[in-house]
């Protein structure tokens, strides 16, 4: 019941940011226009990938030396920033002045100052310790605290700084360009305050993790990135390939499609961030219970949400965004299926981590950059921004037969017990929420 309960209160709180979230997007989107929203979504895809292929996975190491291993959590804390910090402020200078001149040039045809590139690269240090102090947070199960701090505290911030430059900065877009910044400074305070107290209470002697365990934490970090880099490279990086041959106007409408779809992936995401914690504390049969349970149910609810959401956004974009988004809704068709098949690839990819496989899921992961290497070169120079769609899609649903094909090798669970709902899920979910 406990599981239930926090990926319904995880849940609530997603989906509060998210509208929140949407009505900062129309004051947004409606200030920039479809041109300069392109070229705000690609100043922040940039360091959110070198982030993403920086952080060396350290994040889901922590979760499993926390909770298998039971390392300290005040030593966890203070390697932890001093790495980030480490990493982020050389990041930093090696792409705001090393590479800004070469990331104008390519992604920006020029049309971007140097100075936006600088600033945006701010986000790198930042993300890096919040990211690592989130994992502590997160392993921790303290869930609704992480929830608050990571879903729906931010959209309030990001919400009063947009209204704020609407209203009093007459929406210039120099503005615009500090907002993600402040916004993750923010979130990354909060969770260093909220640990705090448990960083002063934690009895073990010491402030830095011993050179074994740094070894240990950064090889399993190691070991669980490359699945992650090969993820990010199949959504971030193809995005990035992507944009030389997408105009800005594009790049807007994709990005806001993104943002669309977060609104149903919220529920997957509400559901790892219980269950990663939940599988390191629980053995292997009751994992293989509960997973594809938790998969098969997930199919059926995301189904009948794409199925509503496709006609909904139909009416809602123009409305909120104007007409000259309305290009956006045959995006979200297309993409649509492929965030079914991905929900199931992300619970699969958490049970193969937090069992100690964490090389299984890159083999997933690279299945689905295989075909977008592929064919990227044909799907995006021909249909555009429904070609970049198409091929996520794509990706995904390899991604998930890959996933399927491991699940039966490895734990002999078939593929339709991780697709196909029974009827005691349907009793067991009765008997979970309405007890």
């Amino acid at each position: 019941m406990d599981f239930f309960r926090k990926v319904v209160q995880v849940v609530l709180s997603k989906y509060s940011g998210l509208c929140i979230e949407l009505v900062t997007s129309i004051f947004l989107v409606r200030a920039l226009g479809t041109e300069s929203y392109g070229l705000y979504t690609v100043l922040y895809l940039i360091p959110l990938v070198v982030v993403s292929f920086g952080s060396f996975g350290i994040g889901p190491s922590i979760l499993y030396y926390f909770d298998l291993e039971g390392y300290s959590l005040r030593k966890l804390y203070t390697t932890s920033i001093s790495f980030a910090l480490f990493l982020g402020v050389l990041y930093y200078f090696l792409f705001s002045y090393g590479g800004a001149y070469f990331l104008n040039k390519w992604f920006f045809e020029g049309r971007m100052m140097l100075d936006y590139i600088q600033i945006s690269m701010l986000y790198v240090p930042i993300l890096l310790v919040q990211k690592y102090t989130r994992a502590i947070l997160r392993a921790s199960y303290k869930t609704l605290q992480f929830t608050l701090i990571i879903d729906f505290f931010p959209s309030i911030v990001r919400l009063l700084c947009v209204l704020g430059i609407v209203m009093f900065l007459n929406s210039a877009f120099k503005w615009f360009v500090w907002v993600p910044i402040i916004v993750q400074l923010s979130i990354t305070l909060m969770v260093l305050m909220v640990l705090f107290p448990y960083v002063l209470r934690d009895k073990q002697k010491g402030f830095f993790l011993d050179g074994k365990q740094c070894v240990d934490v950064l090889m399993f970090g190691l070991k669980s990135s490359v699945g992650g880099m090969i993820q990010k490279a199949n959504t971030e990086i193809v995005q990035l390939i992507s944009v030389p041959f997408l105009s800005p106007e594009w790049i807007g409408f994709y990005a806001l499609a993104t943002k669309m779809l977060n609104l149903i992936k919220g529920i997957s995401a509400a559901i790892q961030t219980v269950l990663v914690p939940k599988l390191g504390k629980v053995s292997d049969a009751d994992n293989l219970v509960m997973v594809p349970m938790l998969s098969r149910c997930v199919v059926l609810l995301f189904s009948m949400i794409t199925l509503c959401a496709a006609l909904g956004f139909f009416f809602l974009i123009p409305i909120f965004y104007g007409d000259s988004f309305a290009p956006v809704v045959p995006l979200l068709w297309i993409l649509f299926p492929g965030v079914v098949a991905l929900s199931v690839v992300e619970i699969i990819n958490v049970y193969f981590s937090q069992s100690g496989y964490p090389l299984v899921k890159s083999v997933i992961r690279g299945a689905g950059l295989a075909l977008s290497i592929c064919f990227i070169g044909v799907f995006v120079p021909i249909w555009c921004g429904n070609g970049l769609a198409a091929l996520v899609t794509l990706s995904n649903f390899c991604m998930l037969a890959m996933g399927l094909y491991l699940m039966k090798k490895r734990s002999s669970v078939l593929p339709s017990d991780m697709l196909f709902i029974k009827k005691r899920d349907i009793s067991m979910l009765r008997n979970k929420f309405v007890r």
